[in-house]
Formats: structure tokens, sequence, C-alpha cells
């Protein structure tokens, strides 16, 4: 707001009063725009792509003090500057306003004082914005601010108009600093958020989380896109800074993905996990809450009569149904020549232990053997024949980890526990 300054005005009347005409120079102006005539170096000069009516009549602009306009009372009229073009665009509220002072609060030469907007500098198809609805008179600078909206995409004008008369203690209208603007008051961005899911149990699922209403997003984990897929192992809070492009207002939604621990599920057997045909085993799971076996079974103890070598695996879950898995090999041996199989057992050297690409498999026999490695929920990997009584097992498509390694040759069986490092 400018203070008011009581002035002796020479007038400097120009002969070229017409509006100001476009040149190259007059470019849209993005908003918010803001004019307080700093950058006229001369009284009754316009700023840059600016028109007056009646410049250096009835409407004037000075350079002594702080830089401002003005309307003088005599002859009556009414009388406009115009604004250079404004870019707009249609589904926002935009906010307009002035600074004026008339020099006294009893002078009633301005019947009106008035903002308007049109897509021209002359008075042709002005719409108003607002006005002061009567004289405008005050001995100190007054806002005068009103809100509005376009209907069309394209540049704009806006219009300040006085109606005077000669008649009155007030000759001038003084007013400055133009300001047009989006308020984020009036224009909040309308951002909402979306998950896939508020709930994960740890290192098993992840959720895709969606923000829309806004032009640009930050989220609080540095992306920039409008959804980000995340695998917390802890809960946390995702926030998003979401932000208009044109109107630079911007917003906040959070979502807490919260996350549950999984069950930690083992299974073991009492005794020896090799058992001869025909006979039966009792294996127990513990860890979680309840159980399902892969036969069907949902104790957490079962009894299995097997045929064949095999893993029986069981799915555990606590009670935020996060579940985890756990295995149990069991050994089915015909039983026939047992000396013999305690034989082969103690001959089979397996190294290094751990290994890395490389296993060495050392039966003492040349005999024919299958040798097969088998993941820790049953499935085969790497499985091959071979007679030499030292065995290379190239292991470069298996990842660190458990394995299981079977060995069988004739009617003998030998089961032992890997590491891959």
């Amino acid at each position: 707001m400018k203070a008011f300054f009581k002035l002796v005005v020479a007038f400097v009347f120009f002969t070229n009063i017409f509006p100001h005409q476009l040149s190259a120079q007059c470019t849209l102006s993005p908003l918010p725009y803001y004019e307080d005539f700093q950058s006229i170096t001369n009284n009754n000069q316009l700023p840059l792509c600016w028109a007056s009516n009646s410049l250096g009549t009835t409407c004037l602009t000075y350079t002594n003090g702080t830089k401002y306009a003005a309307f003088y009372h005599s002859p009556a009229a009414v009388s406009y500057f115009y604004s250079k073009q404004i870019q707009l665009i249609p589904g926002y509220t935009y906010s307009v306003s002035i600074w004026y002072n008339t020099g006294n609060s009893g002078g009633l030469n301005w019947t009106d004082l008035s903002l308007l907007k049109g897509l021209n500098q002359n008075p042709a198809g002005l719409i108003p914005i607002v006005s002061t609805n009567g004289p405008a008179s005050s001995s100190a600078y007054t806002a005068l601010s009103g809100t509005f909206t376009v209907s069309s995409f394209g540049m704009n004008y806006i219009a300040v108009r006085a109606t005077g008369s000669p008649t009155g203690a007030a000759q001038y209208l003084y007013w400055d600093d133009l300001q047009v603007s989006i308020p984020c008051s009036l224009n909040p961005v309308n951002m909402n958020i979306i998950s896939t899911g508020t709930t994960l149990c740890v290192g098993q699922q992840s959720v895709l989380i969606t923000a829309y209403g806004a032009s640009q997003y930050l989220w609080n984990n540095g992306s920039t896109s409008s959804a980000i897929v995340v695998s917390p192992v802890v809960s946390t809070l995702y926030s998003v800074i979401g932000s208009n492009a044109i109107t630079n207002c911007t917003t906040t939604a959070s979502q807490m993905i919260t996350v549950n621990p999984s069950p930690i599920v083992s299974v073991f057997v009492s005794g020896s996990n090799t058992i001869c045909l025909g006979e039966s085993i009792t294996i127990t799971a513990a860890g979680a809450s309840s159980y399902l076996w892969a036969n069907g079974s949902t104790g957490a103890t079962i009894v299995l009569t097997p045929t064949v070598t095999q893993f029986f695996n069981v799915t555990g879950s606590n009670s935020f149904s996060c579940t985890n898995i756990a295995s149990q090999n069991i050994v089915v041996a015909p039983c026939l020549g047992l000396s013999d199989h305690a034989l082969f057992e103690a001959s089979i050297k397996v190294y290094p232990s751990p290994f890395e690409d490389l296993m060495f498999i050392n039966t003492g026999t040349n005999e024919e053997k299958l040798i097969v490695v088998f993941d820790v929920i049953g499935r085969k990997l790497i499985s091959f024949a071979s007679e030499d009584e030292t065995v290379k097992c190239q292991t470069e498509s298996l990842k660190p980890g458990i394995y299981y390694l079977k060995i069988s040759s004739l009617e003998k069986v030998y089961y032992q526990k890997v590491v891959k490092e």
C-alpha cells in the first residue's frame, strides 16, 4: 500500500490519448501479476503494454515520491486504465485488488470506482468484478478487491474505471498496486490417496499407494511419481505433497502401512528322519498358531507312513494371518542290508562346507550313483548320474542358502544338508 502524498500537479497533456497498441513485447503475463508503476520514468507514462482512454487528462501517472496512478475530476468523465494482457485459465477463482485514496472522506466527486475484466483494452464487453457501490471517498489508502472466474482460456485485461465530476472537494482519486492472483484459499488442491492395502506381513508382500488430484507429487521417500510400490519391513507412514503447477498451491496426504510379523515356523521329528519302508513317523510343527500341511492336515502334529523319500511342508499362520513355510525331509529306506547302508553313509564325504560354485562328493565307490540337490521346500534343482568315485557338482545356478543333497546307489540312499555361501 502506498503512502498518500498531497500533490501540486502540473499537467502534461499527450496528443496521443488513444489506447496503447500491442507490440511484440506484449507477451502474456503469468500469475501472480503485480503492477506498482515502478517501471515508469516520467509523469503520465504507462507501464509497458498498458493503455488508457484519456492519458494526460483525466488519467494520470506520477513519478514523484512513490510512483502511482490517479484519476482527475475534470472534465466530468468515465475514465479507464487497462492492464497489459494476462493469461487466465478456466476452472480457477482469481483475486484482483487495488489500493485507492481520495485525500478526504467527504468529497463525493467520485461516484464510482470499479475493477472489470475484458478481452480488449476498450470499454466494449467489460464485465464488472467489484466496485465501491457508491462514491469512492477515503482519506487513507483503502483496498478494493474482488474475485472472478473466466469461461475460456486466453488473454484478458483488467480495467480500472472511475466516474468523476468537477463538483466536490476530492479532485484526485489516487490508486496503486494492482494485483491479480490465484489464492490457494480459493483454489485448494483436492488431492486424495488410496492404497491396495494398509496391512502387510513382513518380507512377504508389497502395496501400491496412489495419489491423484494434483499435477505434481513429491513423496517422503523421494519419488515424484503419482504412485509408489513399497515393501516396508516396519510400520511406516508414507506422505506425499501434491502441487498444482498453475497455482503453485500444495496440499499433503498420508497413508500408514502397518507391518505385522510373520511366524518363525519350525518342523522336527523325534529321533531319526530315516525310517524303513512301511513304518510310520511323527512330525511336529511349532512357532505358529495354526498349521496347514501339504496333505491337508491342520494339526501341529501329523503321523505319516510314506512310501518314498520326500519333503513334507507345513504352512504356519499367526494371529495377524501372516504365514511362513517349513519343511522336513523323511528318508524311506528298504531296510535290506542295513550294514551295507551304514557303510555306504560312512564312506561319503561332501566338501567344501559351505561351498560356493562347486561342490565335490566322494562316495568311495565306482558304482553308478544318482546325485540330486533339493531346496528346502523339496523342489529338485540339480540331478545327474555318475560312476566316478569323486563327483564334481556345478552349483553356479544356486543362490546362497540351505539345500539337501540326495545320493542313491542301488538300494542305498544318503541325505545330507549342505549350505552355499
